[in-house]
């Protein structure tokens, strides 16, 4: 403290700007980062839900006639988006109908059981319900 009332005017100057400085800094990095953070998250969701609808749409008649072969051949085409690395696809009662696992997903892992439609963000990933529906009846998620 005995620096403060011995230091020159120039030098009290000089520290109130940088700590004013530093702070205007800081409060902007703050900012940025959580503007980003929101960014991501949206841009997140609204890319899997892109691909939902995708999915929705190609599946529809595989869920209508019962087809999990054809079912579990238009998810294969998920391999394209590194960034997905588990896809199902739910029968209109909430049983899994078709699965896609990206090769060196642990044998641990499980799919999740269908919960309530949206986007689900979790520490480590990101899950999205997305109902599929056909004249305004439910065939599946």
């Amino acid at each position: 403290m005995a620096f403060i009332r011995t230091g020159s005017i120039q030098r009290k100057l000089t520290l109130v700007i940088f700590f004013a400085s530093i702070l205007g800094l800081s409060m902007t990095c703050l900012a940025l980062e959580l503007y980003e953070r929101a960014s991501f998250r949206t841009s997140m969701a609204t890319d899997l839900a892109f691909h939902a609808d995708m999915l929705g749409l190609n599946t529809s008649a595989s869920l209508t006639f019962d087809d999990r072969k054809s079912a579990q051949n238009i998810l294969a085409a998920l391999r394209a988006e590194p960034h997905i690395v588990a896809a199902c696809i739910y029968d209109s009662h909430g049983n899994i109908f078709a699965e896609y696992r990206r090769a060196g997903l642990g044998e641990d892992f499980r799919m999740p059981i269908f919960k309530e439609e949206g986007t689900r963000f979790e520490p480590d990933a990101v899950a999205l319900y997305h109902r599929f529906y056909i004249d305004n009846e439910k065939i599946g998620s």
